[in-house]
């Protein structure tokens, strides 16, 4: 197979440039040797993709070791450690509901967009789903605990409410009078 990218040279940095689209990219160096390992790199990562995620496995492994196996319920553990009364409650209540089960025992590194999207389009989610989902997942990035985001922020669903209205302290009394 031939290579997708070709290195040339202007002035004294490297560029990498694909010959599909015909767009160049810098790698960012000066130093011939280097530069060839980048092209390589990414000429690689163009033919054998899955040779990437193990790869990229074995790197963070070596980082920190728990990072491949974390599970979204330590998220869960994390966050009730920062919350007390009432809120607490409704968290918990909200971690146990059926739309989060799909997560509990999932890793964070195998996460993706269909598993977050399959919590919020679950029949039982409403908007505190969609609220404390986020929440969660804004967690694991601040904890670093997720590389990148699973979701970008433009490709989450709207938040839709339904509308609601007061009632009079009148109405009220109606309520609690009725048997």
């Amino acid at each position: 197979m031939q290579n997708r990218y070709r290195m040339y040279r202007r002035g004294t940095v490297y560029y990498a440039k694909d010959k599909s689209t015909g767009r160049a990219v810098t790698l960012g160096t000066e130093d011939r040797t280097e530069a060839q390992r980048l092209l390589n790199a990414k000429n690689q990562a163009i033919e054998q993709s899955h040779l990437n995620v193990a790869m990229a496995r074995v790197y963070l492994s070596c980082k920190t070791p728990e990072m491949l196996e974390r599970i979204w319920i330590e998220v869960m553990t994390d966050m009730e450690q920062s919350y007390h009364g009432p809120t607490l409650k409704r968290w918990r209540t909200q971690m146990k509901s059926a739309p989060f089960q799909v997560l509990r025992k999932l890793k964070l590194l195998e996460t993706d967009g269909t598993h977050f999207l399959a919590v919020l389009r679950h029949p039982r989610a409403g908007s505190s789903a969609h609220k404390w989902l986020r929440i969660l997942h804004n967690r694991a990035l601040d904890l670093g605990w997720l590389l990148t985001p699973v979701l970008a922020r433009k490709l989450w669903p709207k938040l839709r409410t339904k509308k609601t209205k007061a009632i009079t302290a009148a109405q009220h009394a109606r309520l609690l009078l009725t048997p």
